[in-house]
C-alpha cells in the first residue's frame, strides 16, 4: 500500500501508530525525508513494514527552487542517510521534466544514490497539473523516448533496481489506473482515479470496509477505464485534457481539493506530450524485470 497523506505525510504525527497497528500490511511512505530523523528511522526499522520513498526533484538548485526553501537537496539526503544508518530498504522517486531531465537521468546521479544507500530509483513523468501548472516544463516526445531508452539501458546493471510503471515488458505504455492494478485515496477519502486527477464521486467510509465494493462496482472509475484505455495507452490527462473535461462533467464529479477549482484548472489545460509511443515501443532488455513486469507487475490480463 503506498502512503502519500496529502502534502508531507510525517507531518500527521499520528501516522507511525496508524502504520504500526497493521503489521501484516507493507506501506511505501512518500516523503521529502526532511522529517526522517534517527528516531523515526530506527522505529520504522523496529515496525519492519515500511519503505520510505524519498522524494528527489533535483539537485540543490532544482530542489531549492521546487519547494520553496534553501538547502532542500542536503536537508533530504541527510533524511536518505538517516534510513540507511537505521538499515531501511530506501527508495529514490522524481517527476521527471525538462529542468531537471539532465541532471537526473544520467548514470552518475544513480550512482550517486546506491553510494548514499538507496535500493531502488522510481522515476515519473511530470505532469503538468495544479493551481499554477507549468506545460512549458513538460517533456517532449523525444525526452520521454530518451528516457524510456536510458530506463531500459540501466535496468540491465545499474547498482539499484530503477522501476517505473509507464511501460509493460513489450514496451507498451499504459496507465495503472486504466487497467484497474490501482487508484488514488486522497486524505478526504475520496477514492480517485489516479493521483493527479483530484475528482471523485465514492469516498471510503469511516471503517474502510466499502473499498473494495467501489473499485470493483464504480460506474466512474469504470467509465474512466474504459475512457482511458480507449484513447490511448498513455494518460488521457496528459494527451486529451478536453476529453476528459467532458466526461467529468457529465458523470458531475466532485472536486476533491480545498481549493475547488479543479475543473476549470482541466479546462485550461492544453495537450502534452505522453508515454505512447505505438508503433516505436522499446521492449525491455533485462530479463529478471522483464519477467517481472510479465508476471508479476501487470500480470493482471491488462489490455486482454
Amino acid at each position: 500500500m503506498v502512503i502519500r497523506g496529502g502534502g508531507e505525510p510525517l507531518i500527521y504525527k499520528s501516522l507511525l501508530d496508524i502504520l504500526e497497528k497493521h503489521a501484516d500490511c507493507y506501506f511505501q511512505l512518500f516523503t521529502n525525508g526532511i522529517l526522517l530523523t534517527d528516531e523515526v528511522a530506527m522505529r520504522l526499522r523496529r515496525m519492519g513494514n515500511v519503505t520510505p520513498l524519498i522524494s528527489i526533484e533535483g539537485l540543490k538548485e532544482e530542489s531549492d527552487a521546487r519547494r520553496g526553501k534553501n538547502d532542500v537537496y542536503e536537508r533530504t539526503l541527510q533524511g536518505v542517510r538517516v534510513c540507511r544508518k537505521a538499515k531501511l530498504i530506501t527508495g529514490a522517486a522524481a517527476s521527471i521534466c525538462k529542468s531537471n531531465y539532465n541532471d537526473l537521468v544520467n548514470r552518475e546521479y544513480i550512482e550517486l544514490l546506491a553510494k548514499e544507500g538507496v535500493h531502488y530509483l522510481w522515476y515519473y513523468i511530470y505532469r503538468p497539473v495544479g493551481a499554477d501548472p507549468n506545460p512549458d516544463n513538460a517533456l517532449d516526445k523525444e525526452q520521454i523516448r530518451s528516457l524510456r531508452e536510458f530506463v531500459v539501458e540501466q535496468r540491465k546493471d545499474a547498482p539499484l533496481q530503477i522501476i517505473d510503471v509507464y511501460w509493460d515488458d513489450k514496451g507498451n505504455a499504459l496507465c495503472p489506473g486504466a487497467i484497474g492494478m490501482s487508484h488514488h485515496i486522497s486524505p478526504s477519502g475520496a477514492v480517485e482515479f489516479c493521483p493527479p486527477l483530484q475528482m471523485a464521486k465514492e469516498y471510503i467510509n469511516e471503517e474502510g470496509f466499502n473499498l473494495a465494493e467501489i473499485f470493483e462496482q464504480s460506474d466512474f472509475l469504470a467509465g474512466l477505464r474504459e475512457l482511458t484505455s480507449g484513447s490511448s495507452r498513455g494518460c488521457i490527462l496528459m494527451e486529451d485534457p478536453e476529453k476528459l473535461v467532458h466526461f467529468l462533467e457529465e458523470q458531475r464529479a466532485g472536486d476533491t481539493t480545498s481549493r475547488g477549482t479543479v475543473l476549470e484548472e482541466y479546462r485550461k489545460m492544453r495537450p502534452v506530450a505522453g508515454h505512447d509511443m505505438s508503433g516505436e515501443e522499446i521492449p525491455e532488455k533485462n530479463t529478471f524485470y522483464k519477467l517481472l513486469k510479465k508476471k508479476y507487475f501487470f500480470g493482471f490480463g491488462a489490455y486482454g
